[in-house]
């Protein structure tokens, strides 16, 4: 089963623009290395990659999505250590014929770490099933390898 809910979306959703009067996540920019557990339609998986997130992910407009998400984000909340944001017309379950919609909440414990949890829902076909996840970001390194995006 692919990643289908990641730290992807922990990261590239703590892109924030400062216009719009939210603060973004005090994290680091570089390589990071996310862990954690996602549930959907019953089937439990695992998530433990690198990525890299740059001072541009930081600090520019619009929301970027994880690959495989592609969700369109809304901040509900935003301080430089918590980060609420609803993701809805998610890419997740579409194969399916399901439409889902995520609620995530971030809190970076300190610059070099970051915990995120996960809640949804997904509907179609006459169901609705639960979508649940937690992660762990750690910082790994000011640079990033030319093969992590």
């Amino acid at each position: 089963m692919r990643n289908t809910i990641s730290l992807a979306i922990l990261f590239t959703a703590t892109i924030l623009f400062a216009a719009n009067g939210n603060q973004p996540l005090n994290v680091k920019s570089g390589l990071w290395h996310v862990t954690g557990t996602n549930q959907f339609m019953g089937n439990t998986s695992k998530t433990d990659y690198k990525t890299c997130i740059t001072e541009k992910d930081l600090n520019s407009n619009p929301w970027v999505n994880g690959p495989e998400e592609k969700c369109t984000w809304t901040v509900v909340t935003s301080t430089g250590s918590d980060l609420e944001i609803k993701g809805t017309s998610c890419e997740l379950g579409k194969e399916y014929g399901m439409s889902t919609n995520i609620d995530l909440k971030l809190h970076a414990v300190d610059s070099e770490n970051v915990k995120a949890s996960m809640q949804g829902t997904s509907t179609g076909n006459g169901q609705t099933l639960n979508v649940s996840g937690s992660f762990t970001g750690k910082w790994v390194g000011s640079s990033c390898p030319a093969n992590k995006d």
